[in-house]
C-alpha cells in the first residue's frame, strides 16, 4: 500500500483531498475535511477529516495540482481561455 500522508489525493476521480492520517491494516485513509463540511468529523485524527478506503483514492502529481489551481483562479477572475 502507498504512503498517501501528507500528499494531495483525488477521490474517484473527481474531488481532491488532502490525506492527514492513513491504517495501514485497514486500508482506510483519513482526508482533511472542507471547512463547510466540519460537522461530518470522523474523530479520528486532530483535523476534521472523514474516513475513505485507498482503493479509491489517487496520489494527485504536483503538475497536476498546479494545473487544477490555475484552472479554480482563472475561474474565479472570470478569465478562464
Amino acid at each position: 500500500m502507498n504512503d498517501y500522508r501528507g500528499k494531495i489525493v483525488i477521490v474517484d476521480g473527481r474531488k481532491m483531498f488532502r490525506c492527514i492520517g492513513q491504517d495501514f491494516f485497514s486500508q482506510k485513509l483519513y482526508l482533511r475535511l472542507p471547512k463547510e463540511l466540519e460537522h461530518l468529523d470522523c474523530d479520528q485524527c486532530t483535523e476534521p477529516t472523514f474516513e475513505i478506503g485507498a482503493h479509491r483514492c489517487e496520489i494527485v502529481d504536483e503538475e497536476d495540482i498546479a494545473k487544477s489551481v490555475i484552472d479554480i483562479i482563472m475561474a474565479h477572475e472570470g478569465g478562464a481561455e
